[in-house]
């Protein structure tokens, strides 16, 4: 009877550590996930940062940021958007 309750013991350890060693050897790929979802929500802000009357396409005297995508001066569209 010891000898039994030793086999499940040894049995449901085996099944457990079946289950999770391969979660250790190659790990859930959250970075790309992450990546993504970050790109999603540029993109969502830049729609809700042109749809309210800023749009990117109006030039700079307008009060767009057109001239500003060229060159050295890009990131100041993104500046306007960020934190």
């Amino acid at each position: 009877m010891t000898g039994l309750k030793l086999l499940k013991a040894l049995m449901v350890i085996t099944v457990v550590v079946a289950l999770i060693l391969p979660l250790i050897m190659h790990p859930p790929k959250y970075p790309e996930v992450r990546r993504v979802n970050n790109q999603q929500q540029i993109g969502l802000g830049f729609r809700i940062y042109e749809g309210d009357g800023y749009p990117l396409a109006v030039s700079h005297t307008n009060g767009g940021s057109t001239e500003l995508n060229k060159g050295s001066n890009a990131f100041r569209t993104f500046q306007v958007v960020s934190n």
